[in-house]
């Protein structure tokens, strides 16, 4: 399952995420695919009981219900950053949600995310393109890359949100401690 929803944000959240992207604090992060390659990226991680509480939540649950926050954080990516085709969970139990947080994005710019039919599959099953506003709902075990933003264009900005479908507290209690 891959869905495109636009204007997924609203203006304000979009907006306040957006401004809280511009002067968050980033970390460089070196982390391994599972292939074990490295891959570098910066990301700013959200404390998760917080950002469980927050409006975009209601949004996020409105289209993927019956779900718990594994974590959330922003990747911010320019025409230096490393990115390797990955997924981001390896049942079909777990859902990634990224939303694009940039106000404004042009063709030019590049940086779709693109999705695989399976690791070494260099068929592309879609590509999605990093709309204001847009986010793409997907089962965490499809692979994807991030594309590369052009040369020419701004830092691109994604609120990337991990899910599970849980069924009762002790489920729930254990996928937050196995993350």
């Amino acid at each position: 399952m891959i869905q495109v929803v636009d204007n997924f944000l609203s203006s304000q959240d979009a907006l306040q995420l957006h401004s809280h992207a511009l002067s968050a604090p980033y970390y460089r992060l070196q982390s391994s695919d599972h292939s074990n390659r490295d891959s570098l990226r910066f990301a700013h991680h959200f404390d998760i009981k917080l950002f469980d509480k927050s409006p975009v939540m209601n949004v996020v649950r409105k289209h993927v219900p019956g779900t718990t926050l594994l974590s959330a954080y922003i990747n911010a990516s320019d025409f230096n950053t490393t990115t390797l085709c990955h997924t981001d969970g390896d049942t079909d139990n777990e859902t990634t949600v990224i939303a694009y947080l940039n106000s404004y994005w042009q063709v030019d710019y590049q940086g779709s995310t693109m999705f695989f039919g399976g690791f070494g599959d260099d068929e592309v099953i879609k590509t999605v393109f990093p709309k204001p506003r847009r986010a793409v709902i997907f089962n965490s075990s499809i692979p994807h890359l991030a594309g590369i933003p052009s040369a020419n264009a701004p830092v691109r900005y994604t609120l990337a949100i991990k899910l599970t479908k849980q069924e009762n507290e002790e489920q729930k209690a254990e996928a937050l401690r196995i993350r």
